[in-house]
């Protein structure tokens, strides 16, 4: 077993940064290739986001994650 099968069927949140906190657009469930793709409709203008891993998804001896900020404009 790698790494990758035991985040499969994890869920992991696409989140936004709205003002000082960061609310989540998007639950998703990783595939059995710890694979997800997210579509999301954004407001216009420029756009902070990011994926958080709860460590309340990803089992016993996990902790949380959170991917890198992205900024994207629409």
């Amino acid at each position: 077993m790698t790494a990758r099968d035991s985040f499969a069927g994890s869920i992991v949140l696409l989140q936004r940064l709205a003002g000082h906190q960061w609310v989540t657009l998007q639950r998703v469930v990783l595939n059995l290739n710890s694979f997800a793709r997210f579509s999301v409709r954004l407001p216009h203008g420029k756009s902070t986001l990011r994926v958080v891993a709860p460590a309340s998804s990803l089992g016993a001896g996990y902790l949380a994650g959170t991917s890198k900020s992205v900024t994207v404009h629409r």
